[in-house]
C-alpha cells in the first residue's frame, strides 16, 4: 500500500476534508452540511483528478475510508461510520470517472467519457439516496424516542406533590 510521492499529494485534500471542514461547522445543521455535501464533493472531485493523473491505485478508496473512521470519534458518533462505506465509494468512482481522461489511445475515448459519466450520476445517485435514507432513519428514531420520553406537566406537578 505504497504511494508515490506525487501521489501522496491527492492526500492533502480528503485531509482538509475530513480534518478542517468539521472544525468550521458551528451547530447540527452546518455539520450535516459538511458530512453530506463538502466532504463527499470534496472526495469525488479529488479522487476524479487522482484517477486522471495516476493508474487505478487500490489502496486510495482504502485509505479515504479508514481517513474518514479514525475522524468519528473526534468529530461525529457512531453512527456517521457508515459514511467510511460512501466515500471509498466515491473515491473509487472518482477515480474511475478520472480514468477516462487519462491521456492514451485516443480510440474508444468518447464511449469511456460516456461510461464514466453514467456510472459517475447513477452512482451519485445511489450514494445520495442512501445517505438520505441514513439520515431520515437516524432522525426518525431520535423523534421516536423524544416522543417517548416527553413528560407532561401534569406528571411533573404530581410527582412533585407526592415527594
Amino acid at each position: 500500500m505504497s504511494f508515490s510521492p506525487k501521489q501522496l499529494w491527492y492526500l492533502v485534500v480528503p485531509a482538509l476534508a475530513f480534518y478542517a471542514a468539521p472544525l468550521l461547522a458551528r451547530d447540527t445543521g452546518s455539520g450535516m452540511l459538511v458530512l453530506l455535501l463538502v466532504t463527499p464533493v470534496a472526495i469525488f472531485l479529488n479522487s476524479a483528478v487522482f484517477g486522471a493523473k495516476n493508474r487505478w491505485h487500490w489502496a486510495y478508496p482504502v485509505v479515504i475510508g479508514l481517513w474518514f473512521l479514525s475522524t468519528v470519534p473526534i468529530f461525529y458518533n457512531e453512527s456517521a461510520s457508515v459514511y467510511a462505506l460512501i466515500y471509498s465509494g466515491l473515491a473509487a468512482l472518482g477515480m474511475l470517472a478520472g480514468g477516462a481522461f487519462r491521456p492514451g489511445k485516443s480510440e474508444n475515448k468518447i464511449w469511456k467519457l460516456v461510461v464514466a459519466t453514467l456510472v459517475t450520476v447513477l452512482s451519485a445517485i445511489a450514494i445520495l439516496s442512501a445517505i438520505t435514507y441514513f439520515s431520515f432513519s437516524a432522525s426518525s428514531k431520535n423523534q421516536s424516542i423524544v416522543s417517548n420520553t416527553t413528560i407532561t406537566s401534569n406528571e411533573i406537578s404530581t410527582k412533585t406533590a407526592h415527594d
